[in-house]
């Protein structure tokens, strides 16, 4: 046989080769390419954020909107339940943490205005403590060392509202030059730790 023919044959055997991959692998085809390729699940999944992160947005400014407008149309009182908190109680219901996040952060925003700060205090004050937890902690424990008498009154009216004595850590460490802020101040403290000792007690 001249070398053509050997060249040939040895071509052939090296093509059935490539054609007839062993049997004992499970004729697994790999996909290689020197261009990169953008996975068609992972863009729609960015779109889904993109989407729920505006559906959030959106829904976090109506609330803003319609919970400044409730404050600014109601009148605050201790023991009496008002339009703008009957909006937070279904927004809590609905949207849970997300709400509570929203209140939290209007509060903030807003800290430098003690009408609408003292109208927030006097709304999460009618809720249960663990409902408003933690941020309407962060709000009242913020409002004690606020400049506006008014607004620390508020936040210790909420540590008293709420019942709830491991809260007493945060007021033994406040301290008011007003005498009568001092008083009530002392009167909350006393009567937590009341229930505490009920508590222990059982």
């Amino acid at each position: 046989m001249d070398d053509l023919s050997t060249n040939q044959e040895q071509t052939v055997l090296e093509e059935e080769s490539i054609q007839k991959p062993d049997e004992e692998v499970d004729n697994i085809v790999f996909f290689t390419s020197s261009t990169s390729v953008s996975d068609p699940l992972e863009s729609q999944t960015e779109t889904i954020e993109d989407a729920c992160r505006i559906a959030k947005d959106n829904l976090r400014n109506l609330f803003f909107n319609k919970f400044l407008q409730l404050i600014k149309e109601s009148d605050f009182e201790f023991g009496f339940s008002s339009p703008a908190e009957e909006y937070v109680s279904e927004a809590l219901n609905r949207y849970g943490s997300f709400a509570r996040e929203w209140i939290n952060e209007l509060f903030n925003k807003n800290f430098y205005n003690p009408n609408i700060t003292s109208s927030i205090l006097r709304i999460i004050a009618h809720f249960d403590y663990r409902q408003i937890s933690p941020q309407g902690v962060n709000m009242a424990i913020t409002a004690t060392l606020h400049k506006s008498v008014e607004v620390q009154e508020c936040g210790i009216r909420c540590f008293e509202n709420w019942e709830a004595p491991e809260n007493l850590i945060v007021l033994r460490s406040l301290s008011y030059s007003e005498e009568w802020l001092k008083k009530y101040l002392a009167g909350v403290i006393i009567a937590l730790e009341g229930m505490e000792k009920h508590v222990v007690g059982r």
